[in-house]
């Protein structure tokens, strides 16, 4: 779970750092941009988790990609919805919202997903009793 968050954090700030550029430099939408940086940190976060914090896992790449694929899709509008209540309804800065939309939506819910749907622990084979 320690690695997961520290691979989570890494997204995190590549989502920021994407999403705040698009916002500031480019006018975009709250909508856009959330879902920008969330896309980009998601695809970090699938191929970091798959090499780094779900070692365990016997998933093949493209099972486990298209696993990942949706359940970030589905986290992914909930999220986006999520900032543009907080920034265009509360006028909460993106940041702020975006990062309170990651607590509320993604943290937790996340974690779970990654763990038990994406990349399920490998089944250990049942132990042979030696044949007398």
């Amino acid at each position: 779970m320690t690695r997961s968050l520290a691979v989570g954090a890494a997204a995190v700030a590549l989502d920021l750092a994407l999403g705040l550029g698009l916002i500031t430099f480019f006018a975009a939408s709250s909508r856009v941009a959330a879902m920008a940086g969330t896309g980009l940190g998601s695809v970090f976060s699938y191929f970091a988790n798959r090499s780094f914090a779900f070692k365990d896992s016997d998933a093949k790449l493209r099972q486990s990609a298209l696993r990942f694929a949706l359940t970030t899709l589905a986290l992914s509008v909930a999220h986006g919805q999520a900032v543009v209540v907080l920034r265009d309804r509360f006028g909460v800065p993106y940041v702020p919202a975006k990062v309170a939309a990651d607590l509320i939506v993604i943290t937790f819910t996340q974690l779970v997903l990654l763990r038990f749907v994406v990349f399920p622990r490998a089944r250990q084979a049942p132990a042979v009793p030696p044949e007398s």
